[in-house]
């Protein structure tokens, strides 16, 4: 599980991460012409050179931006290649810098103050877009190397005097080794911030990602319901844990399902418990109730102990009447296919011990009580009333004070001895049969 979560995470990182290559791809197109827009239509402080580096890494750099572009955006871009990228444009803006001297035909430290260094800090901004650290590792380092370059280029020229003065710096040819260090510090503080902030943004999104697959996976699992009693997005899941709620149980039970067992494959049997187990569970979502678990051909599901439901008791009478007509509906499909199968329904309500069983390895969120005995019960008295949908007197005045109205008719049944149920009850069946209600 944790292997497909952090599988899962970095998925998401990832098409993230080409997200916003294509941004950062576009965002350089848009500054690249906004420059060249600027330089073309700007008085030039130059005359009689033949040599006009900006125009040539205009035309060099645009088709590599927009091959970067292409890529990002049909998710082509591999790793390698954004890392060459990178490389390329930390080379492209060190060879104008380099280049301005010669335009200019001045000393080289015309292009060590031209004010186009500021860039590197533009296209360094724009790996924070990214959500890999290493992007901005490869970038500074490869700036430290071509500003290395630089450095060791103005030394090694003979023209250039040395200085240690900041007074002498404003000479044209003077040089200061201090100054173009504080430079690459710049560079390496921004480098190690942006660094730093894609390492917080990662983490973020990762616990986040964590944190979504933890609910959906025990959404799944348990129920959203369970998560909210328990506070399971903060909590450990602990055996013994327990909520006592008032709520309604509804169980739906398959007669003559272990026959067919020697009817039909397994296969078959398993396709079979699944349409059956769809259709109940649908219609117990679709009245604000929770399935609280499959019982091989049964299913036990409750309403407002886990959610909060206020009309629990009509919510729960009205699962059952649609559940009725859609298995009524299904055991006639069923039987033109020369499978006899039948069905129970049963309902009741009142106070449940709503917790955690089972070992630490292996738990359940489930239901427990008197209530929830009484409705198994009353499943399998349905047998002997002749009636698939069966719940005490009780349960159903309770629905019908909620504003309830049955689609189904009720036929009572007073004083009836139930086994396992120490005194008589008042039942009431619900039956479309018109007939059996006038009785």
């Amino acid at each position: 599980m944790q292997n497909k979560t952090r599988l899962f995470i970095q998925a998401k990182i990832d098409a993230e991460n080409m997200k916003a290559e294509v941004f950062a791809s576009y965002a350089q197109v848009m500054f690249l012409v906004l420059i060249m827009a600027v330089y073309l239509l700007s008085p030039k402080g130059f005359t009689g050179t033949f040599f006009e580096p900006v125009k040539v890494a205009f035309w060099f750099y645009l088709p590599v931006i927009c091959i970067r572009w292409y890529l990002a955006s049909r998710s082509r871009l591999k790793q390698w290649q954004i890392y060459v990228f990178l490389v390329l444009d930390v080379a492209i803006l060190a060879a104008l810098i380099w280049s301005y001297h010669i335009q200019y035909q001045a000393p080289f430290t015309l292009s060590l103050r031209s004010p186009t260094f500021l860039y590197f800090f533009v296209f360094l901004s724009l790996r924070a877009l990214s959500f890999r650290v290493a992007h901005v590792f490869v970038y500074t380092g490869g700036f430290l190397l071509a500003w290395g370059v630089m450095i060791g280029l103005a030394r090694g020229d003979g023209s250039l005097r040395v200085t240690r003065l900041f007074k002498d710096y404003l000479e044209p040819n003077t040089f200061i080794l201090g100054v173009e260090i504080d430079k690459m510090l710049a560079v390496c503080l921004m480098g190690i911030i942006v660094a730093f902030s894609i390492y917080r943004k990662r983490l973020l999104l990762s616990r986040l990602a964590e944190q979504f697959v933890k609910e959906e996976a025990m959404q799944s699992l348990l129920g959203k319901g369970a998560l909210t009693t328990f506070n399971l997005l903060e909590n450990e899941l602990v055996p013994g844990q327990v909520r006592t709620k008032v709520g309604a149980t509804l169980i739906v039970d398959l007669r003559g399902f272990s026959r067919l067992s020697y009817v039909i494959s397994s296969e078959q049997l398993l396709k079979l418990l699944g349409e059956y187990q769809q259709i109940v569970a649908q219609r117990v979502f679709d009245c604000g109730g929770v399935v609280d678990k499959y019982l091989g051909d049964g299913v036990l599901a409750h309403f407002g102990i886990a959610n909060e439901l206020p009309n629990f008791a009509s919510s729960a009478v009205r699962a059952a009447e649609l559940i009725e007509s859609d298995l009524h509906s299904w055991v006639q499909r069923c039987k033109g296919d020369g499978l006899e199968i039948g069905f129970g329904v049963a309902v009741a309500h009142g106070p449940v011990a709503f917790g955690v069983i089972g070992h630490p390895e292996r738990m359940e969120i489930t239901v427990l009580g008197e209530s929830v005995n009484f409705a198994a019960k009353l499943e399998k008295h349905t047998k002997v009333l002749g009636h698939t949908v069966l719940m005490d007197a009780t349960t159903y005045q309770a629905a019908r004070d909620e504003g309830h109205e049955s689609s189904h008719n009720a036929v009572s049944f007073e004083q009836v001895s139930i086994s396992g149920i120490p005194t008589p009850q008042n039942l009431v069946a619900l039956t479309r049969d018109r007939a059996a209600a006038s009785e």
